[in-house]
């Protein structure tokens, strides 16, 4: 019973209550608002597949240091070739100098009243040779042997003009004028150490106080044998003689007149029989330009530039010229004397040109028998 009245009198205070907070309203529910979200439909689409790349996991390994291999370049492109000046194909292969040689030839050998020449020997082997040597004169082309005795490794030098040496005994003939030497080796044995033993030179001196000097050409002996009195420059049994010279000269003008000296390789000693050839120049100026020439050789020819066309200033055109000479019938040898006024005085001036050989031709000497 007490229960009930507790719940009743609960109930009589909730509706006293509500009575004090005004007239009773049910609750408001909110309305709903309806909402319209766009859905999207995916038609036709490929499914994207996805591909996985596999990395390789790098496995370490020794480093080699690569070895240089050098590369081949290519060979330019060659050009059209210059056509030789003196219209021959070059063949053969000149003689080698300063070595100890079989055959020794001076060019030019001088004595007069104004000119003189010392000319020298030495013997480049530890044994005792026997040299035979011929002087052939210009003009006549007569000539005059004589023999020579050179201990082991022996100088000599002597005057032309009287044929004395050094300690006042004449070791060869008096020899005037002007010409040419040739000397020859007459080995004791067959070895080419027999045949090459010599080297030389020449010392022209004259009045005015000028001096010129030259080594001799040699040839060396190339095969072993007997002498017979026959030298073959046929680049078999000796060295060959040279196909042309080259000389840088000066080219004659008021100041300067040089000098050309010519001999034939080929000789017939034996029988005095002089050798002739036609000589063919071809000049180059300092501009590429050419010029040619030519003259007669008879057994020895000394000449002035100026009696050259070829070789003088106002043809030229330049101070200095590349001359090329070249024997036609048989090989030729020689030098440039240039005679030339020292710049800014008078005073006159004298040098030996020796050439620059090229190519090989094959010549004979022969000598009279011993």
């Amino acid at each position: 019973m007490s229960n009930l009245l507790r719940i009743f009198a609960a109930l009589i205070l909730m509706y006293l209550q509500a009575l004090s907070r005004g007239p009773f309203h049910p609750p408001v529910r909110p309305t709903a608002t309806p909402t319209f979200t766009a859905t999207a439909v995916w038609t036709n689409t490929t499914t994207p597949t996805l591909t996985f790349t596999s990395t390789s996991t790098p496995v370490p390994s020794a480093t080699r240091t690569p070895t240089l291999t050098p590369t081949p370049t290519s060979a330019p492109s060659p050009r059209a070739a210059m056509p030789d000046p003196t219209g021959f194909d070059i063949a053969g292969a000149p003689p080698a100098q300063t070595l100890p040689s079989a055959i020794l030839i001076y060019p030019l050998i001088q004595s007069s009243a104004t000119q003189e020449t010392r000319i020298e020997l030495v013997n480049l082997t530890n044994a005792a040779i026997s040299v035979q040597c011929f002087f052939v004169g210009s003009g006549t082309c007569n000539e005059i042997d004589f023999f020579l005795s050179l201990t082991a490794t022996q100088p000599l030098s002597w005057i032309a003009s009287t044929g004395l040496g050094g300690n006042g005994i004449r070791v060869a003939p008096p020899f005037v004028g002007e010409g040419e030497l040739k000397c020859v080796v007459r080995p004791s044995t067959p070895d080419l150490s027999s045949h090459n033993a010599l080297q030389g030179r020449a010392l022209i001196s004259d009045t005015n106080g000028q001096v010129i000097g030259y080594s001799a050409i040699g040839f060396r002996r190339l095969t072993p044998g007997p002498f017979t009195g026959s030298v073959s420059l046929d680049g078999v049994n000796y060295e060959q003689c040279p196909d042309r010279l080259h000389f840088q000269a000066l080219t004659s003008q008021s100041d300067s007149d040089s000098q050309l000296v010519l001999v034939p390789c080929s000789e017939d000693l034996e029988n005095q029989i002089p050798s002739a050839t036609t000589v063919q120049f071809s000049v180059i100026n300092e501009l590429e330009q050419r010029l040619s020439a030519a003259t007669m050789l008879s057994c020895f020819d000394h000449r002035n530039f100026s009696s050259i066309s070829a070789l003088r200033r106002s043809n030229v055109g330049t101070d200095t010229a590349h001359v090329i000479v070249r024997g036609t019938d048989v090989p030729v040898i020689g030098l440039v004397i240039e005679r030339f006024a020292v710049p800014g005085s008078n005073a006159l001036s004298t040098s030996a040109n020796e050439p620059t050989f090229e190519g090989g031709r094959s010549a004979s000497v022969n000598l009279p028998p011993e």
